[in-house]
């Protein structure tokens, strides 16, 4: 005849152990609301502070481009043959 008393203490640990999962699933619940409840708030802010903007006063103007200096200019067409070492040129390449 089996010993009931190790069924009730599986019980009882299932049981413990359910109440512990709950507890974790709810304080990670609550983190979850309360970083949206602070993103929730900071966008309201937002939205308040963007009330007292006027829109039609706001422009936005492009970023001037600053002017091409003649070092920076493109230079001529790149040649791949001025990668390659002496070794493996062509002597008609050399004039190059």
């Amino acid at each position: 005849m089996p010993n009931y008393l190790y069924v009730f203490d599986f019980l009882a640990a299932c049981i413990i152990a359910v109440y512990v999962f709950r507890w974790a699933v709810n304080a990670y619940e609550r983190r979850l609301h309360r970083a949206e409840a602070r993103r929730r708030l900071a966008r309201m802010e937002l939205l308040d502070a963007m009330d007292n903007v006027d829109l039609r006063e706001v422009t936005i103007q492009p970023r001037p481009k600053p002017p091409i200096e003649i070092d920076q200019a493109p230079r001529e067409f790149f040649d791949p043959y001025d990668l390659l070492p002496r070794q493996f040129r062509k002597p008609e390449d050399e004039g190059r």
